[in-house]
């Protein structure tokens, strides 16, 4: 029988793979699937994951089969690559998963009410990106214009129409979409569309 998950951590291991880039799609069905049992795992010391959130059952079970592995979690699109990050401590108990902080001299994130205003801290806001996103979408003006811009000090931005929270610390949690739209294994479904 074919064993997915078992057979993807013996290829890792016999390429020696110390550094994986997955959704949290991938990472969630090793874990329910038990790819661990049994299998000769990898040397694994960086696991970064983005592309949706990353349920708190299979980071919980990748951090106890690897627990000298840092894992970290990026957030970010197809019109800004990767805007925050958050590392996870190695001891960390976590009840959720923060996005993180925006990477440091790439860009600012802000969280904005309806009306174009920051939110407080703790409040939900949508995500605003400024700083190098994308110039817009190709062969869709209209679009374009609902979500990308430029501020009055000259900088670039991107609504990301992602809800979102900041701590006392200022790392960002996602809270939810402002639209429709889901993810499913990284990519993103208008279910408008459908």
């Amino acid at each position: 029988a074919f064993m997915f998950p078992r057979e993807l951590m013996e290829i890792l291991a016999e390429i020696k793979a110390n550094t994986i880039f997955w959704v949290p799609s991938l990472f969630r069905q090793v874990a329910e699937m038990k790819g661990f049992e049994g299998a000769k795992l990898p040397p694994l010391r960086t696991a970064y994951f983005c592309g949706e959130p990353m349920p708190m059952g299979a980071l919980s079970a990748w951090r106890q089969a690897f627990p000298e592995c840092s894992f970290s979690n990026h957030y970010g699109s197809t019109e800004l690559a990767i805007a925050a990050w958050y590392p996870i401590g190695s001891s960390e108990e976590l009840d959720f998963l923060p996005i993180g902080e925006p990477c440091e001299g790439k860009n600012e994130i802000k969280l904005l009410d309806e009306q174009g205003r920051e939110v407080s801290i703790g409040e939900v806001g949508e995500m605003v990106v400024f700083g190098p996103v994308a110039s817009g979408y190709f062969g869709d003006e209209a679009h374009t214009k609902e979500v990308f811009g430029i501020d009055a000090g000259g900088r670039r931005f991107f609504r990301t129409g992602d809800l979102a929270r900041r701590d006392e610390k200022g790392a960002l949690a996602y809270v939810s979409r402002a639209d429709a739209q889901v993810k499913h294994m990284g990519y993103r479904i208008e279910l408008g569309e459908i």
